[in-house]
């Protein structure tokens, strides 16, 4: 879980940089944007010193699969009530996250976690801070916070003959996590070339806790001893789920993000061991490049109706939608509105000028499984 989910959540830094080299909350995207980040899991490149004046030739780097980030309005998803100071939620193949951004500082107020059969709404406590403004060049900063995330798991089985009946887990995790902007300079990217770039370091160390509700004490001597009710899980007990497991584990997590103004988000996020060595990277992706390491999908049928609309619209399809993402873009090819599908209830698109409009329907693995186009009229 926290290979993926906080990994993509240190990296949700923000865009800097330009001729002044400093960032402030224009250069994050808003509602209605979206980036493209190509992944490559074994990036042949190296991070670099500290400081300034400093060149990163990144243009190596491999995209081996593609992820789409769509900037969305919280009030647009099933869930955003969940966060009701959040204005900006973020969705993308790592999960949704929900924002509060302002003119000094962006916010991660949590996110939505499929932790086991059942999802669930994560809130940090407090709110974890991402990025101050303005940020340059030497700007550092820390926070600290906590999350709970529950799930009922259900687990009724037999072990070394010993009946184990667990009714739900419950993953708690403290955070300690570092911002320095530590270097600028020039970053060459497969697509692009940013003459003037801001690198951050994030440092993240958790301690992880896992617990586990037992309707009943599960008494197996000499082996297995759980009381009733919530307890800290055994270790021996999950790694027979996982050999990595244990019920109380810290880690810490090095993440390198460079940005560059008005580019709605970072550019390249590399992540690192303790020696500084890349584990994996994230890169900024010219549109060109959607459909490397994506596979392909047939398109489903869907009803989109009335057509042409005069800004609400009713979508009918046999195929389950739920977590499907429906989007619209002008002639250009820019996206002008995005959304999460909700059961049965119709799409009311914001004031736009009359024309032709291009939609697609996205799945949650941000796939597009049809196309067509909406004529709108006003």
């Amino acid at each position: 879980m926290k290979k993926y989910i906080y990994a993509f959540c240190l990296s949700l830094a923000f865009t800097p940089i330009a001729f002044a080299q400093t960032l402030t909350s224009s250069d994050f995207g808003n509602v209605g944007d979206q980036v493209y980040l190509g992944k490559d899991q074994t990036p042949g490149v190296l991070v670099g010193n500290a400081g300034s004046g400093q060149t990163w030739n990144f243009s190596t780097l491999n995209t081996e699969s593609l992820d789409t980030l769509y900037f969305l309005s919280p009030s647009s998803l099933p869930n955003g009530s969940e966060y009701p100071t959040a204005n900006l939620a973020i969705a993308s193949d790592e999960g949704i996250f929900f924002f509060d951004k302002s003119a000094s500082a962006i916010y991660n107020l949590g996110f939505y976690l499929a932790f086991g059969p059942v999802a669930s709404n994560v809130h940090y406590t407090p709110s974890v801070k991402y990025l101050e403004f303005p940020a340059s060049l030497g700007t550092t900063f820390s926070t600290q916070s906590y999350f709970s995330a529950s799930s009922y798991l259900g687990v009724d089985t037999n072990v070394i003959s010993c009946q184990i009946t667990i009714d739900s887990a419950k993953v708690v995790r403290y955070t300690d996590m570092t911002v320095e902007f530590d270097a600028s300079g020039s970053l060459q990217l497969p697509t692009a070339t940013f003459p003037s770039v801001l690198r951050s370091k994030n440092t993240e160390i958790t301690l992880d806790s896992i617990f586990i509700y037992a309707p009943s004490a599960i008494l197996c001597p000499p082996f297995i001893n759980i009381p009733a009710g919530w307890s800290l899980a055994p270790d021996f007990l999950l790694q027979l789920m996982n050999p990595n497991l244990s019920g109380v584990m810290q880690d810490t997590s090095r993440i390198y993000n460079w940005y560059a103004n008005n580019e709605k988000f970072s550019l390249c996020a590399i992540d690192v061991n303790y020696n500084d060595a890349p584990i994996s990277a994230r890169f900024k992706s010219d549109a060109s490049q959607i459909g490397i390491g994506v596979e392909e999908q047939t398109l489903i049928s869907l009803n989109i109706y009335p057509n042409p609309t005069e800004g609400l619209i009713y979508i009918q399809s046999e195929s389950d939608l739920s977590q499907h993402i429906f989007r619209l873009m002008d002639l250009q090819g820019r996206v002008v509105f995005a959304t999460m599908i909700q059961s049965n209830q119709p799409i009311q698109l914001p004031v736009l000028a009359t024309g032709m409009y291009a939609y697609e329907m996205v799945t949650p693995d941000h796939k597009v499984v049809n196309r067509g186009k909406l004529n709108v009229k006003r």
